[in-house]
């Protein structure tokens, strides 16, 4: 689970929830959208002035950050992205969620909207 400070980590077994340490000079705030691969996290981070697609390697516990890799931050996000999935070691987003059209939940000018597109990343290997 993701909030403006940072994840969580919930052990389903125990019930019990940590926060998951981000380490000297990251950060885990800002995250619209965040899915589990192969013991790491990916992250769709738009909320921290660049957006960007990071990637997070864990400790084996899961509790700490060991490396941040940046998968893309190239200024083609001038639009907000967005929430994804992850098909075998394919990455898809919504590179321009239009976020910066709404106010709450309404649009605030329709006519301004452009075509949705999805972006692809291959993840690393592991």
């Amino acid at each position: 689970m993701a909030d403006d400070f940072g994840v969580v980590l919930l052990d389903l077994e125990t019930g019990l929830s940590s926060d998951v340490n981000a380490g000297p000079n990251n950060t885990l705030a800002g995250i619209d959208g965040l899915y589990w691969w192969k013991g790491n996290l990916v992250a769709v981070q738009n909320g921290i002035g660049s957006p960007r697609i990071a990637m997070f390697r864990l400790s084996k516990q899961g509790k700490q950050v060991v490396q941040t890799l940046v998968l893309e931050s190239r200024p083609s996000f001038r639009f907000v992205p967005s929430t994804g999935a992850i098909r075998g070691r394919d990455f898809y987003f919504i590179i321009d969620s239009q976020a910066d059209k709404m106010d709450g939940d309404r649009v605030m000018n329709a006519t301004k909207l452009e075509p949705t597109r999805v972006g692809i990343l291959r993840l690393p290997k592991m």
